[in-house]
């Protein structure tokens, strides 16, 4: 009988001791991968679809009109939906940033690449950030600069 208690006694220790240790881990794990990767989108726009062929540049221009500086990225996608090209950056009060897209070679036999433009801006800050960007895209000349496309955004609030 003696031995049968110290048996039990081992067994419920070692199921507590279990127990314990997996509440551990997973405290261990919500604390130390917290959602900072997460980042919840504050506004979103869309450009129409627009073609370029070889010798033009498309360009997303985003103007910070604010006064803080805001998280957001650029996206360059095909008539598919797949990226093709996108950055992540920080645009601090006043300034504006840009992101290029130059197609290298053309499959379309009519000479002319599809593409797609927008821009998602994170939330920083508990705060409202309010209406500071100004977004554009453009289609220009590589030669000669000229600007052959200038497009305003669209936030979806229309």
């Amino acid at each position: 009988m003696k031995e049968k208690t110290k048996v039990m006694i081992t067994k419920t220790r070692l199921l507590k001791a279990a127990s314990l240790g997996t509440m551990m881990a997973i405290a261990l794990v919500l604390l130390t991968n917290p959602a900072n990767a997460f980042r919840p989108i504050f506004m979103q726009f869309q450009f129409g679809m627009v073609g370029i062929t070889r010798g033009q540049t498309a360009r997303i221009n985003v103007l910070n009109v604010g006064r803080e500086p805001i998280d957001l990225s650029l996206t360059f996608t095909d008539s598919a939906g797949r990226v093709i090209k996108q950055t992540f950056e920080t645009a601090e009060e006043g300034h504006a940033i840009f992101l290029d897209l130059t197609p290298g070679t053309v499959d379309d036999p009519a000479g002319r690449f599809q593409i797609h433009g927008s821009i998602q801006v994170y939330r920083r800050s508990a705060e409202s950030l309010g209406r500071q960007v100004i977004p554009t895209l453009e289609v220009f000349d590589n030669e000669t600069g000229r600007t052959h496309i200038a497009l305003g955004a669209c936030d979806g609030s229309v």
